[in-house]
């Protein structure tokens, strides 16, 4: 069985299982993310509570400032970093494990579509709060440009609308509700997956004990996973700081912002873990995975003497009994 495992199946374009791929994808939550994402541009146009302010409020005075990280970079960088994780994790690191181009694509396709509606989702969740909470910008006054009697004057009323929005961060919990999502992806593939495929060829008489990867570079691949793991959640937060330095938000706006991100993150993923497991059984029954394997996954391998044996006469009378 092991044997027949490992060998590969097929990894040209035209062996793509699409039919099979597309059941399994869970296309239904993926929907509901869209209207997360209907919701969001319903709640940008809105106008958010109207707090009281002071003109002397040194909490608010701060003066106008850059986007030193652009909103199209917080969404561009965490589907790069899955692109590329996923590229080199399903079509070279886990290659042999997978054995087809059908498995590979599966697991992209799951990864991007969960990502996609968790971030949506934690966008609406953001604009929500921002709304109903109202809390002022520590740039507000100076977006808003109030008079005597404390009315903005400035014509730009989308810059006053979005000054009123100031938690939590949306720079901050979007992309690191993808980055912990992706890291944690990385740790079951390269902790769990890839420990299966070391079963598998072990038990296939590809590899033995003796002859497993030295200890140095499994310590090497290690080092390298924790330092690309520590980077990403460092490079978040970083994006988060930014913030308060463009005088965007305040420290409490991004601290909740990392804390939401991360729970949504967390939270979904083993959803993630359950639906990606299904789809690699239904397309492969013998695939490793946590659930536990049913008997009929599995194709036993024949014993011709059992078979050439005809049955001895003590099964045939109790059978008869």
């Amino acid at each position: 069985m092991y044997k027949r495992y490992v060998e590969n199946e097929g990894w040209k374009f035209r062996d793509i299982q699409w039919r099979t791929i597309c059941r399994e994808l869970r296309w239904g939550s993926f929907f509901v993310g869209i209207l997360f994402g209907v919701g969001s541009a319903i709640l940008v146009t809105q106008d958010p509570r109207n707090l009281s302010f002071e003109l002397d409020d040194p909490r608010i005075s701060y003066p106008i400032r850059g986007n030193t990280v652009p909103a199209i970079v917080v969404i561009l960088v965490p589907l790069a970093v899955w692109f590329i994780q996923s590229m080199l994790l399903e079509f070279w690191y886990l290659k042999r494990l997978n054995g087809n181009i059908s498995i590979a694509m599966f697991a992209m396709f799951n990864s991007l579509l969960r990502i996609v509606e968790q971030f949506l989702a934690v966008v609406f969740v953001q604009q929500a709060f921002a709304t109903l909470s109202g809390q002022l910008r520590p740039d507000f006054l100076a977006q808003c440009q109030p008079n005597d009697l404390l009315e903005c004057t400035n014509p730009n009323t989308h810059a006053v609308r979005d000054a009123r929005k100031s938690y939590f961060s949306g720079h901050t919990s979007s992309p690191f509700s993808l980055i912990v999502f992706l890291m944690l992806d990385l740790i079951y593939a390269m902790y769990y997956r890839r420990h299966q495929l070391k079963n598998l060829l072990i038990e296939s008489g590809e590899e033995t004990h003796e002859n497993e990867m030295v200890w140095w570079k499994m310590d090497l691949i290690d080092a390298a996973t924790f330092f690309w793991i520590a980077t990403s959640l460092t490079l978040s937060a970083l994006v988060g700081m930014s913030r308060v330095i463009d005088n965007k938000h305040a420290r409490e706006d991004v601290a909740t912002g990392m804390f939401i991100g991360a729970l949504f993150a967390i939270v979904f993923f083993p959803r993630y873990l359950f639906i990606a497991e299904v789809g690699l059984r239904k397309l492969r029954p013998n695939y490793p995975t946590l659930l536990p394997h049913h008997p009929d996954n599995f194709v036993e391998e024949s014993d011709p003497v059992k078979d050439s044996n005809p049955p001895n006469d003590q099964s045939i009378e109790h059978e008869s009994v």
